[in-house]
């Protein structure tokens, strides 16, 4: 099959090449029914496997597809307010793929081609292997957040174990010994760091971890709300001497489930038992729960990743970029009188 060219697609749909190349990067200053037209037939002629995002517009990316899962949790809403304000600020728009739905598999070839997407971010959902291939024949720039790389992606992400491991050592230093650590089945990333963080470090000051509630069966089994909830009923069902002193939940928006459970049956956070997560969302800040947290640098991330896509053949070499979270502590960690001082410290720090 001869190799398409702009100037095929161009005679093909009665416009001039500088039309076509301006629809394939987004111009908004080409009309979206010519846009569609245009890009209909790029499809059609498979035009977008031979492009080189690289070449248009100065090495700018018109269109950002940003993948996302778990919808329900409040930490993508926030990510997806500021990947959409930092991304018109750099004049670029951003086309959302729920993960959630398996669209990486049955829509991302069209999607891709009939929206020109010409760079990904993929953050709270899976890169499958069909999906990476994907990537790779399109030569599409692609960066990772929040995910472990491989040797040719590149991620950018908040350091989880050392977030893990800062809390670890607060809870350590209020003098509590009975500690729970609270997550779902599902082996993403993050939870898979935050763990690892944790637990290293109680064992590191020579404590064990006192018990571990894990919610699921399987690796698509979220740490959410619903999960706090159900975390939140074992917990229940030991007896109250039995119970840990505090507890590391893995994210805010299942630490939100645990303590509305247990607000229900009267069981007070952080009197009769603390809680801590990780992630920073502004509804953690709330009453009841006002959650001691690791805060995720979200704004950074989102810069840092939107830098990495105009990075000349970013994913040609693997490499992961390691963004500080911040701590953040709060009433749902009883704190001794000599440990409010020391938390407030590190807070700044």
């Amino acid at each position: 099959m001869k190799r398409a060219t702009i100037a095929m697609i161009a005679a093909a749909t009665g416009v001039s090449p500088a039309t076509v190349s301006r629809a394939l990067r987004g111009d908004p200053r080409i009309s979206g029914e010519t846009t569609d037209r245009i890009r209909s037939k790029a499809n059609e002629l498979d035009y977008a496997s031979q492009l080189n995002p690289r070449m248009q517009a100065g090495s700018s990316v018109g269109a950002i597809g940003l993948v996302v899962g778990a919808m329900a949790n409040p930490y993508v809403g926030w990510l997806l307010r500021l990947m959409l304000a930092e991304a018109a600020r750099r004049g670029k728009r951003i086309v959302l793929l729920d993960g959630e739905k398996d669209i990486l598999e049955d829509g991302a070839r069209s999607a891709m081609i009939r929206r020109g997407i010409e760079g990904c971010v993929i953050t709270t959902a899976p890169l499958s292997a069909d999906m990476a291939q994907l990537l790779r024949i399109r030569r599409i720039p692609t960066v990772l957040m929040n995910r472990a790389a491989n040797d040719a992606t590149t991620c950018v992400t908040c350091d989880h174990v050392a977030g893990a491991a800062r809390l670890a050592d607060l809870v350590l230093d209020a003098g509590y010994r009975r500690i729970a650590m609270l997550r779902g089945s599902g082996r993403t990333t993050p939870v898979l760091y935050r763990e690892r963080g944790f637990i290293e470090r109680l064992e590191e000051r020579s404590i064990g971890l006192f018990r571990q509630i894990v919610i699921g069966r399987d690796d698509r089994a979220l740490s959410t709300y619903a999960a706090g909830q159900q975390a939140a009923e074992l917990l229940l069902a030991t007896p109250p001497a039995e119970r840990p002193e505090a507890a590391f939940v893995v994210n805010d928006f299942m630490a939100m489930g645990v303590i509305d459970k247990l607000a229900e049956h009267g069981v007070r956070v952080p009197d009769d038992i603390s809680i801590v997560g990780f992630d920073g969302i502004a509804e953690g800040e709330r009453f009841p729960y006002r959650l001691t947290t690791i805060r995720q640098p979200v704004e950074e991330l989102v810069r840092t990743a939107l830098d990495c896509l105009q990075e000349e053949n970013p994913g040609s070499v693997g490499k992961t970029v390691l963004l500080r979270g911040g701590l953040i502590t709060r009433s749902s960690l009883l704190l001794p009188e000599a440990g409010q001082a020391a938390s407030r410290q590190l807070e700044g720090s």
